[in-house]
C-alpha cells in the first residue's frame, strides 16, 4: 500500500523522524536533569532546571536543524552535520567517562554513567535518523 503512494511513504518517514527527534530530545533533557540533580547539591530546583536547559540548548539547536534540513530535503548537508556533531559529542562523552575512571572520581561515577546513557541515546536515535534519511533519499530518486 505504501509503495503505490510515494507521498504517503514520504509523509510517514517525515512524521516518524519528527517523533524520533522529539523523543530523543526529551530523553536527553531528562538525563541531563538527572545528572544536574545529582551533581549540584542545591535545594533550589529552578536553578537546577535552568542549568539543565543551558546544557540542553545545543541539543535543542541540533534537533531544530535536523528537522529543518530534513523537511527542505538538504540530505547531504544534514548527513554531514549529524555525523560530525554527534561523533564529536560521543567522543567527548566517552573521553570524559574514561577521564573520570582514570582519576578515580568515585563521587561522580553515577553522573558519568548518566553521560554514558546520553551517549547511548545519541547513538541509537541518530543511527535510526540516518537510516530514515537514506530511506528518504531512495524514495526521492
Amino acid at each position: 500500500m505504501l509503495n503505490s503512494h510515494p507521498k504517503k511513504k514520504q509523509s510517514l518517514i517525515r512524521a516518524s523522524l519528527i517523533i524520533l527527534q522529539i523523543l530523543e530530545s526529551l530523553l536527553i533533557l531528562a538525563l541531563l536533569y538527572q545528572a544536574i540533580n545529582r551533581l549540584i547539591f542545591i535545594n533550589n530546583y529552578s536553578i537546577k532546571f535552568m542549568l539543565t536547559f543551558i546544557l540542553y540548548s545545543p541539543e535543542f539547536f541540533m534537533a531544530n536543524l535536523t528537522l529543518y534540513y530534513f523537511i527542505y530535503e538538504k540530505f547531504k548537508i544534514l548527513h554531514g552535520i549529524i555525523v560530525i556533531t554527534k561523533l564529536f559529542q560521543i567522543i567527548l562523552t566517552l573521553l570524559l567517562f574514561i577521564l573520570g575512571f582514570t582519576f578515580k572520581i568515585y563521587a561522580y561515577q553515577i553522573s558519568l554513567a548518566i553521560l554514558l546513557g546520553i551517549t547511548v541515546v545519541y547513538l541509537t536515535f541518530n543511527t535510526i535518523i540516518l537510516a530514515l534519511i537514506k530511506a528518504k533519499i531512495k524514495t526521492t530518486e
